[in-house]
């Protein structure tokens, strides 16, 4: 009797415990197709912003190149939200603020649409090719002709596969660079056309007083002063999202 009781006992635990597994394969299943249908669903986002954001980004590019006074229109819209700006502070001010939201904005668009295992993985093919040309040099120099044709086909093979890393890279900086030419560019055709109006004179850092007109070479002082407040912002924005 005891021995029944402890095999049906027995019994009962391995049913349990195989009811208990089932539940928890379900559990995983049911876990595993909702991560999926959520990653379904931000990829269809994405899609559709890009369908939507890019073409709107080189429309601007282009809209400026080819439609007459597009980029005044544009300035003018601005123009009411940014002049009482240089009103209570001044352009240059303005200019450093505009760096500071273009340097955090590109930056945020750059961290969450390039793919850094891509350029990762580029720099250490790079590495290897410079390798791979030490060693065919050796052999070179040493008159092994079968070392010499093993490093021409490893050569041969890893630009191949750098010419497929460089394709697919281009394609992942059209996405940023497009995003980035949303806000970049109609603030660059508000500072464009304020500076034409404007013609005063201003006090540029290390510079001196300058007329918003005159030209550090071939770049206006404005354009070089945003410049180097947009190279500054924009590494310390990168430094501080790990980029």
């Amino acid at each position: 009797m005891q021995k029944a009781a402890e095999s049906a006992s027995e019994r009962v635990s391995e049913r349990a415990r195989e009811e208990a597994g089932e539940r928890v394969r379900e559990e995983k299943k049911g876990a595993s197709a909702v991560g999926v249908k959520e990653r379904s669903v931000k990829e269809s986002l994405k899609r559709t912003a890009d369908a939507i954001f890019i073409p709107l980004a080189f429309s601007l590019l282009f809209g400026m190149l080819i439609v007459p006074n597009f980029r005044e229109d544009i300035a003018n819209v601005l123009n009411f939200v940014l002049e009482p700006l240089v009103a209570h502070t001044s352009f240059l001010f303005t200019i450093l603020i505009l760096a500071v939201l273009t340097g955090i904005y590109t930056s945020l668009i750059q961290k969450f649409t390039m793919n850094f295992e891509l350029i990762e993985k580029s720099r250490e093919l790079q590495k290897r090719l410079r390798e791979i040309q030490r060693e065919y040099i050796a052999a070179k120099k040493e008159g092994d002709k079968k070392r010499l044709k093993k490093v021409e086909r490893e050569q041969k093979r890893l630009m191949s596969v750098q010419m497929q890393i460089s394709s697919e890279m281009f394609r992942q900086q059209i996405k940023p660079m497009a995003y980035s030419m949303l806000i970049t560019l109609p603030l660059f055709f508000w500072m464009w056309e304020y500076a034409n109006i404007h013609s005063e004179k201003v006090i540029f850092p290390m510079i001196g007083e300058c007329s918003l007109a005159n030209s550090f070479f071939f770049l206006k002082y404005w354009i070089v002063w945003y410049i180097i407040c947009s190279i500054v912002i924009t590494t310390i924005v990168r430094k501080l999202l790990g980029m």
